[in-house]
């Protein structure tokens, strides 16, 4: 699986892997440095089933490798430094010991530089829209992250959909936005399809 969009592909695939991690399953995170992990514990990840990795540089099909099996979900930038051939072995045995691999464009990442790592994704989320709530003029705190994603893949999701969801939402969990849900904030913090005012 691929997230990609920059800053807010961080906050989906966190929120994705909480209800995972939730439910018993490990989560290894590779090569992301300055993940915030107050941010990712927000969002509902049980800090206390992470294992933080510092970047393996040329190892990196190693490591991804040696994890696999061993953790339910490992989490790593985009692009990921493995070879075609290595990528073939390692989605096979992805497979067959049921890891799977969620590659997350960092922030400042770009969909060119995402399609130059090995690993081809089955299923891409790519983060279109990301509006904040909370701030008046000149007063309050970012509160609610209203974030559109865009789901597209192979097989049963050749379709593409596009959902919105808060992270958090009111109640501090990822959710969807229903119909009733308050619009945001106006001022547009990153990639908004509205214009400025």
């Amino acid at each position: 699986m691929a997230v990609e969009g920059g800053s807010g592909a961080v906050s989906v695939a966190l929120a994705l892997t909480a209800g995972a991690v939730g439910e018993g399953s490990w989560l290894a995170v590779v090569g992301f440095t300055g993940l915030g992990l107050a941010a990712a514990s927000e969002l509902g990840v049980d800090l206390t089933r992470v294992v933080l990795i510092d970047d393996p540089g040329r190892e990196t099909a190693s490591v991804l490798a040696a994890l696999t099996g061993a953790f339910d979900l490992v989490l790593v930038p985009s692009p990921v430094g493995v070879g075609t051939g290595d990528s073939r072995r390692l989605k096979a045995r992805m497979r067959e010991r049921g890891t799977t691999i969620v590659t997350v464009d960092p922030p400042g990442g770009s969909r060119r530089a995402a399609r130059r790592g090995g690993l081809t994704p089955d299923l891409a989320l790519r983060v279109t829209d990301s509006r904040w709530s909370g701030l008046g003029r000149g007063w309050g705190r970012l509160d609610h992250r209203r974030v559109r994603v865009e789901r597209r893949g192979r097989g049963g999701a050749a379709r593409p959909v596009t959902v919105e969801m808060w992270l958090p939402s009111p109640d501090g969990r990822p959710a969807p936005v229903s119909p009733a849900s308050p619009e945001v904030s106006d001022t547009p913090v990153k990639r908004s399809l509205r214009p400025v005012p």
